[in-house]
């Protein structure tokens, strides 16, 4: 089947420490025709300063549908003094596209994003790595979220699929640790125009209390439009699994099967609502 453009909502949650005290999800969606992995998610340890070495990070994904990436993007929370070099591999780690940066693309802490010189063809089911290099390190590191991997369709990250290798130029990075995710993302567009699916949620603002019960509702996703296959909803950048997707249709966003984490009250994040057809 085609399918249709993954359509977001993102939610910054905001917590509060206490029992009692409520968590704030705020939505509002997004129009961009593209789709990235993990959207706007912030990670929990955003610079290593410990370790200042020259280093490529990397990201291993899959596409279920041929397509194109225009861009590299990477969260950094340490400025580079020379800029960043960034590099799509192909499986056997042959170089697909390149291009540099001589400065920071954006003030950090932020996303930055690099763009090639023309979009890069890729093929669906082959496994690409995405890659930057930073001459000064200070990478965010997520140690043990990508021990399942990570899915927003038609792109998903394998089991450990956060890569490194260190030295002085970019290079195919081949290298784990303990399901790390060094948040290095694509900008793509899919190949096939996408049919018009239109993504809602409602309510639009929820408070929730920390001590909230596991599978709590707290929005409900639903849709419009699209060929009329089955929705598939995704939630990805909460933190441990304080919030997921579940519900009778799983359209529901839910505390988590553990509850609200305490030590995550108090802090802000933002978290993606998916939807796709395939």
């Amino acid at each position: 089947m085609t399918p249709n453009r993954p359509l977001w909502l993102p939610l910054v949650l905001v917590g509060l420490m206490g029992a009692s005290a409520p968590l704030t999800i705020n939505v509002s969606p997004s129009s961009s025709a593209s789709q990235t992995i993990f959207g706007d998610a912030l990670p929990q340890t955003p610079a290593v300063t410990s370790d200042t070495a020259p280093v490529t990070l990397g990201v291993q994904f899959k596409s279920s549908s041929s397509g194109a990436v225009s861009a590299i993007r990477f969260f950094r929370a340490a400025a580079s003094p020379t800029g960043y070099t960034v590099a799509l591999y192909d499986s056997s780690g042959n170089t697909v596209a390149t291009a540099s940066t001589p400065s920071d693309t954006c003030q950090v802490p932020c996303w930055e994003s690099v763009k090639f010189a023309s979009p890069a063809p890729i093929l669906s089911s082959i496994r690409y790595t995405a890659a930057y290099w930073t001459p000064n390190g200070s990478y965010p590191d997520d140690q043990g979220s990508m021990a399942n991997g990570y899915s927003v369709s038609p792109l998903s990250v394998p089991p450990d699929g956060g890569v490194f290798t260190y030295g002085s130029a970019i290079s195919f990075p081949t290298q784990t640790y303990n399901n790390s995710n060094y948040y290095v993302d694509i900008v793509f567009t899919p190949s096939n125009p996408p049919l018009s699916l239109s993504l809602s949620l409602n309510p639009t603002s929820a408070t929730v209390a920390c001590n909230a019960s596991a599978g709590t509702p707290v929005s409900t996703a639903s849709t419009t439009g699209g060929d009329g296959n089955p929705v598939t909803y995704s939630l990805a950048g909460a933190n441990n699994n304080d919030f997921v997707m579940g519900g009778t249709g799983n359209n529901e966003v839910v505390v988590g099967p553990g509850g609200i984490n305490q030590a995550d009250c108090g802090k802000a994040w933002n978290v993606t609502v998916s939807a796709s057809q395939q």
